[in-house]
């Protein structure tokens, strides 16, 4: 049911956009007044940076515990590129660190993805994983090919999600830090040739995540 509505909800916005005009950083409130009716409740909020939708009656009822916030709909898919150059920038070396993004206290990684958009040429080896944790960073994504033909994915399968994500047994949710930011990286090795040395090598690391309340 969540896919369904979060899949609904993604539509909406496309409309919305096409329908209005709008930039990427506002969703028209009629997505928002969609989802309700698929919620049976009432979601109010309208969507932009840093905004968050509320469902006031689909939510937990309260028992001894006192509830202190409405339910809200917080996961959401962020796509960060790669480009060669930055690939080249880190230099003179066969390893090397392109930070993706930073993470809030309280974000809850789920899933996350790299995408090869246009292999990587330059060196005889070419490898990039996706994680949290120095030096190697393959707790998001393992290491993977990098040289790999354009729309390869990596983190789909078992073999490939790092093991903050899957344990070997059991897939499972990454929270870094309930106080501290965190920052993710994709770390890049090379062999044949330094980094500075590659050539063509971009793509795309997705990552879904929601930060708790």
């Amino acid at each position: 049911m969540r896919a369904f509505i979060l899949g609904l909800f993604t539509v909406c916005i496309a409309v919305g956009f096409v329908m209005a005009g709008a930039s990427p950083n506002y969703v028209p409130n009629p997505a928002v007044a969609a989802v309700s009716a698929v919620m049976g409740g009432d979601v109010t909020g309208t969507v932009g940076a840093n905004t968050v939708i509320s469902a006031t009656t689909a939510q937990l009822t309260s028992s001894t515990m006192t509830r202190t916030n409405n339910a809200t709909l917080r996961r959401t898919w962020t796509r960060f590129d790669w480009t060669n150059a930055m690939v080249v920038a880190l230099g003179a070396s066969t390893t090397g660190d392109i930070q993706v993004c930073t993470l809030p206290a309280k974000t809850v990684v789920t899933r996350a993805f790299v995408v090869i958009k246009t292999a990587g040429s330059g060196t005889t080896t070419l490898t990039v994983a996706v994680g949290r944790t120095s030096a190697t960073f393959i707790d998001y994504v393992t290491a993977n090919d990098a040289q790999a033909a354009a729309n390869t994915v990596y983190g789909a399968t078992k073999a490939t999600i790092g093991t903050h994500l899957y344990d070997g047994v059991t897939f499972i949710d990454d929270l870094p830090s309930w106080t501290a930011t965190t920052a993710v990286n994709a770390h890049f090795i090379s062999s044949g040739g330094n980094l500075s040395a590659v050539l063509t090598s971009t793509g795309s690391v997705y990552i879904e995540s929601e930060v708790l309340p």
